[in-house]
């Protein structure tokens, strides 16, 4: 085996390990839509307008994931892809 081969394999190994560590997220805005969409599909705007102040955290959560996840995906394309 190739010296940067065995290199490639350890990032390979450690991004595995990394990516195993990643606790599950469950984003409250998924939660909150079950809340407040009804069985007919329609919004309940009402229910929706009473819970904004927690819409508001739901959706800036769920911003914050999704620019978390930018910045693992920007980092794993920087890994080499090993020749198989």
């Amino acid at each position: 085996m190739h010296q940067d081969d065995a290199k490639m394999l350890s990032d390979t190994d450690r991004v595995i390990r990394a990516l195993a560590t990643v606790p599950r997220k469950s984003l409250r805005i998924i939660e909150l839509t079950r809340e407040l969409v009804g069985p007919d599909g329609q919004v309940d705007f009402n229910k929706a307008s009473e819970k904004a102040p927690e819409i508001t955290l739901a959706v800036a959560e769920a911003e914050g994931y999704v620019q978390g996840t930018a910045r693992a995906i920007a980092a794993l394309q920087k890994i080499p892809a090993r020749k198989l």
